[in-house]
Formats: structure tokens, C-alpha cells, sequence
């Protein structure tokens, strides 16, 4: 089926936005039926979302080209409220506009110039394309899809925002915080059905399955009350990490799961912050429950025994089922996290080996991928907040893994959120100890790292947390991709001749003038070994090119000439030397070792005042990654 949108409608919405609308005009007067039918065409997109996403919900269409200045809008949309008395305030929209794009995301409704309005966009981060909560395609791969494949698309993105509606519309105020507690016991049943329906795990008949393929295993009947269900991560679904059952009366303190009802009519699945003993394990209550799952109970008006109770949000029942899977499964995981910090005296181990160090790695760079996971956030403030970080290469650039999640053994974000010892000292030993060295300063990096923070929609901070400056392990993946960036500064450089720039090349990789004059200087000999070996000596710059200037680049003093095994010591910092040249040796390196590589670490070499700021650059870095490699 024909989505009715046209290339000569986003054509339209460039070359007439803004301007004035005058009647009688013949190319404007067909210019305005074209994009009234523009205006119908996103109205039928509008529905289709909302008869399969928001049953109860409604649409509210603009048919208008113009605005209320009689000037032609620059684009098209219709407004998706999930319900009768959603705040009109905040709506789903769908539409396509002068910058040649489709666009689907939750925006607010005339309240621009507010404070309200000010935190939505702090929140988006100010841009479409970076926002949590909207998605943008642009015109070419929108007019290539079916009516039926736009609106598939349409609500997989809507799916994936991060946060929802009623999430959104709380955080800005447009929904009062309290819930009402559902004591209609046909409400609270319909509420749970309409929640296992959502979560996509087949009929309620006792059989394990998993939740649309999440890790969380689920095993659910049917009740008189609607349902009664055990989630958890146990592959075989046995063992459980919290019971969600529905309370044969509404609104029974007795019962630890319920249907409350916000001010706009909005229902949501809340359960107790309890959690039983399983076997030989301790009950979790309320204050442990929060702590430990890094959960705030929602405000919930009762009666009785039940407004005593603290109740925690599952997960919002008017969401797309999508996100119910979503939240459904990040409580269900932060609970199991929670059972095995209690069991284990809320400890988690910490990482031993290179392959748990990289798994973590693939955890952050999945959600650095979707920045629409239900984990972003948690994410971006991990990035945010970081003071210590393993830079790793991806197709987009260098990104950054922060010390404090991939220093603990099989993290999750569910397991970082309840691990309540959380600390970046232990963490970077952890690091430290498979990688054989400590984080350092590294001018290079921070730059890459402002550049991610940008990438991600972030403004990266001047210093880590606390005022501490970042610091950076340095891997030998990441030094030549430094290497290779700093090198393409260097060709793209407007002020250097293309002599200047070849010798700077041939200068990193330690060949032209630079080596002829460490050569020259060294009289052709190792200045540690005295080998005369040509072919394995190498012109070794003491400050690495990637962080010189192009004169340092250049500088012979800005280099030793070192045989090729004593060059690898020397560029990894597992030895430097003092000014006088007096060879300083890392923890790991044994005077026996360095006698079988012909060094002999008691003879000075013959430096000169003129290599001194070199010599302190290095030891600097020498001494902060403690002396190893």
C-alpha cells in the first residue's frame, strides 16, 4: 500500500516554508493542495500507529499548510495522544519536514518559552538525531517503503524511547507524581492481562519461556485475578527472581503486586519492595530492596495497611509493549541482582583476565550503539561523570569504557546499579593488574574523549569527577590510532609544504632527516648497547610524536637512538632516564633480563641539558603508569 507521501511534498516544505501564503497566487494555490494532501497522507500514518500501538488513545490532525500568520509551514505532523485524558500537553508525533526527513517522537505541545519547555530539550538534547525519545529517517528511504512498512518502522522506534510517555510527562511535571491505588477488581485483572499479553511469552499455562527473547525467563498461569507470574534469569525458569501476582482483591496490602492509576488515567503494574527467601536465602524488605536495586518507591495513595507499603514501578501499562517487555525485564534483572548482592554481602568480584575485561566492553558499546536502550541513560552518565578510561576503536571513532563498570567481573547495568560498593580505586587496580599498567594522562585522548562526549550528545565536563583529571590506559590498538590521526592532522595542515609535511611522516615511523640526525648525534651506534647493527636501530622519539609539536617532531634532542629491543622498553615506559641519564628500571623488569638484552642498567648514557624536558615528559609518564608497559 501507497503511503501517499512524495518527493514533491518535502520539496514544497523547503522552498515555501516560512513564507507568506497569498491567495489567489496559482503556484501557490496548487502548492497548498499538494500539501494538504501531504497533511492527509501523514494523518493516515498517524492512525495506523495509533490503532496498533494506542487502542484507547486518540489523533489530533493539522490540515492546515500554514500557520496562524498565514505563512506556509516548513513541515507536516499529527499529534498521538496513548489515551482519552493523556495532558494534551505531550504527544506523539509523526511527520516529515523541510530538511527532506520523516521523524517520529515524543514532543510537547504549545508550551514553548517555558521552564517545561527547557527541560524537554535538555532532555532531547536539543536535536532530533540525538534525542532518546525520536527517531528520523531521512526522504529517500522513507519514499522507498510501503504504507505498511513506514508504519512498522514507526513503532519500533516508538518502542525504544528511552523514556516513555508517562515517564516523560512525569519528569516534566505534566503528570502529578502520586498514583491512585485500583481497588475495581476488574480494572486490576484486565491491567494484568493486558501485561502478559504485552510481554509476548505465549499462554499463561505454567511453561517457562523467555520474554521476546530477553534474557528474563518468565512462567505464568491464569488466574481468577488475571495472572500470576515468576521472572527471573534462571535459564530454566525455576529459579525465580520475583513473584508478580495479581491480587485476587484490588488493592489488597496482603498481595504484593498492583494496578495503580495516575491523574491523567494512565495504569501501571507496581509491586512491593519485598522480596522472599528462596531456600537458604534471607528476605529482602523494602529499605534493602531500594538500596540494593537503586529503585525510588512511587508515591501511591491507599487505604489502610497499603498506603504503609512501599511500592516500586514495574511498568507502565499504557507504553508500547515493547517497552513493557523492556522495563518489565530491567526489574526483573535488578531484583536477581539484588537477591545475589544480599546473598554475597552485596560484593561483586572483580575482573582477572583480558576476555571479562573485553565482555564488559561489549556491554557499554552495545548501548553506545542504541542510544535508544532503556540503559542510556545509566550510560551516558557513566561517560559523563568517568575519570578513568580504556579507549577502544570503533567504526565511528575512539570511544571510552569507564573504569568503574568494566573493573567488575560479568557487569550488567542491573548489577551496577545495586552494587552499592562501587569503586573506581578497586576498579583500576583490577584494570591495572591484566593490563600491566596504569592509566596516565594523555593530551591525544582527552581531545578523542570531548570528541565522543560530542558524538553521544553529551558536553563533556573540563575534569572527571571531583575535579580529577582523566586518565587513559594506553593500548597498543589505541597508540596507532593515534599515530595514524595525529599523522592525518599533519596532511590535512593548509600551513605546511608538502617537503615539511612528508618529513613530519617520515619522521613518525623514525626515518628521514629525523633519524639521519640521531644517527649523526649517536655516531651511528645504540646509545644503551652501542650496537652498530643498522637495520635494528631505531630513532626513538623520548616525547611520542602523537603529542609533539612539529618542531618537537623534528627535534634531534627529542630522541634516542636505541637497538630495537631496547626501543620496545623504552616506548611501552617499562624504563626511562634521569637527566644525568642514569637508566631507570619499572618493578617488572629484572637486572638478569635486562643484561641478556646487552643493557646494562648501572651505565649512564651521554645526554645533554637540551634532552632534559624530553626526559621529563617521559619519566612523568614512566611514573604514572608505574613503571609497566
Amino acid at each position: 500500500m501507497d503511503h501517499g507521501i512524495r518527493a514533491e511534498h518535502f520539496e514544497l516544505l523547503g522552498k515555501l516554508g516560512g513564507q507568506p501564503r497569498t491567495s489567489g497566487d496559482q503556484v501557490q494555490d496548487a502548492a497548498y493542495v499538494a500539501l494538504v494532501e501531504a497533511y492527509e497522507a501523514t494523518a493516515d500514518w498517524a492512525r495506523a500507529v495509533q490503532a496498533r500501538l494506542f487502542p484507547e488513545g486518540y489523533i489530533r490532525k493539522l490540515s492546515r499548510p500554514t500557520d496562524m500568520a498565514q505563512r506556509f509551514k516548513p513541515y507536516t505532523w499529527v499529534r498521538i495522544y496513548p489515551r482519552a485524558d493523556a495532558p494534551t500537553e505531550l504527544a506523539y508525533t509523526v511527520g516529515i519536514d523541510a530538511a527532506s526527513e520523516l521523524c517520529v517522537k515524543l514532543d510537547t505541545v504549545r508550551i514553548n518559552g517555558t521552564a517545561t519547555r527547557r527541560l524537554y530539550d535538555d532532555l532531547r538534547l536539543n536535536d532530533n538525531h540525538l534525542s532518546p525519545f525520536a527517531a528520523v529517517m531521512p526522504a529517500a528511504v522513507g519514499l522507498a517503503m510501503s504504507f505498511e512498512q513506514l508504519v512498522d518502522w514507526s513503532c519500533d522506534k516508538i518502542g525504544a524511547f528511552e523514556p516513555g510517555y508517562d515517564a516523560l510527562a512525569q519528569t516534566l511535571g505534566l503528570i502529578p507524581a502520586k498514583m491512585h491505588f485500583v481497588t475495581d477488581s476488574d480494572v486490576s485483572r484486565n491491567a494484568f492481562l493486558r501485561w502478559h499479553k504485552a510481554l509476548d511469552a505465549g499462554p499463561a499455562d505454567g511453561v517457562a519461556r523467555s520474554i521476546a527473547g530477553d534474557l528474563v525467563r518468565l512462567r505464568a498461569r491464569a488466574t481468577a485475578a488475571g495472572v500470576d507470574a515468576k521472572l527471573g534469569i534462571d535459564p530454566t525458569g525455576s529459579k525465580w527472581a520475583v513473584e508478580i501476582n495479581a491480587p485476587p482483591v484490588a488493592g489488597d496490602h496482603n498481595r504484593l503486586s498492583g494496578i495503580a492509576r495516575d491523574a491523567s488515567g494512565g495504569l501501571h503494574l507496581l509491586r512491593q519492595g519485598w522480596l522472599r527467601g528462596r531456600q537458604s536465602e534471607p528476605d529482602i524488605r523494602e529499605q534493602q530492596f531500594a538500596e540494593l536495586t537503586g529503585l525510588e518507591p512511587v508515591p501511591v495513595e491507599a487505604t489502610g495497611l497499603a498506603a504503609a507499603r512501599r511500592w516500586f514501578l514495574v511498568a507502565s501499562l499504557d507504553d508500547p509493549p515493547e517497552r513493557i517487555r523492556r522495563t518489565t525485564a530491567r526489574f526483573s534483572e535488578l531484583c536477581d541482582a539484588a537477591r545475589g548482592s544480599a546473598a554475597n554481602g552485596a560484593r561483586i568480584g572483580f575482573i582477572t583476565d583480558l576476555e571479562q575485561l573485553l565482555t564488559n566492553v561489549a556491554t557499554l558499546d552495545a548501548v553506545r550503539a542504541n542510544l535508544q536502550s532503556n540503559d542510556a541513560a545509566a550510560y551516558l552518565s557513566l561517560i559523563k561523570r568517568g575519570t578513568c578510561f580504556l579507549p577502544y576503536a570503533t567504526p565511528e571513532g575512539i570511544a571510552f569504557a569507564p573504569s568503574r563498570f568494566i573493573g567488575y567481573t560479568a557487569n550488567s547495568f542491573a548489577k551496577h546499579s545495586a552494587n552499592e560498593d562501587r569503586n573506581g580505586r578497586l576498579t583500576n587496580n583490577a584494570i591495572n593488574a591484566i593490563l600491566d599498567h596504569s592509566p596516565m594522562l594523555e593530551p591525544a585522548l582527552e581531545d578523542q574523549y570531548h570528541q565522543f562526549c560530542l558524538r553521544l550528545g553529551l558536553t563533556p565536563s573540563l575534569t572527571g569527577t571531583f575535579g580529577v583529571a582523566r586518565k587513559y590506559w594506553l593500548t597498543p590498538e589505541i597508540r596507532d590510532r593515534l599515530d595514524l590521526l595525529a599523522e592525518q592532522q599533519v596532511i590535512d595542515n593548509p600551513a605546511l609544504t608538502a617537503t615539511q609535511k612528508e618529513q613530519l611522516i617520515q619522521a613518525r615511523v623514525g626515518q628521514g632527516i629525523f633519524r639521519d640526525a640521531l644517527l649523526d648525534q649517536w655516531d651511528a651506534r645504540c646509545c644503551v648497547t652501542d650496537c652498530a647493527i643498522r637495520p635494528v636501530l631505531r630513532a626513538s622519539h623520548i616525547k611520542p610524536w602523537r603529542v609533539a609539536s612539529n618542531v618537537e617532531r623534528l627535534d634531534r634532542f627529542n630522541g634516542l637512538l636505541l637497538v630495537a629491543n631496547v626501543d620496545a622498553l623504552f616506548d611501552r615506559f617499562l624504563i626511562s632516564f634521569s637527566d644525568a641519564g642514569e637508566m631507570l628500571v619499572g618493578p617488572d623488569i629484572s637486572k638478569s633480563d635486562l643484561l641478556t638484552l646487552g643493557c646494562d642498567p648501572d651505565r649512564p648514557i651521554a645526554v645533554s641539558s637540551h634532552h632534559a624536558p624530553y626526559l621529563a615528559w617521559h619519566r612523568k609518564a614512566f611514573h604514572e603508569r608505574g613503571g609497566k608497559g
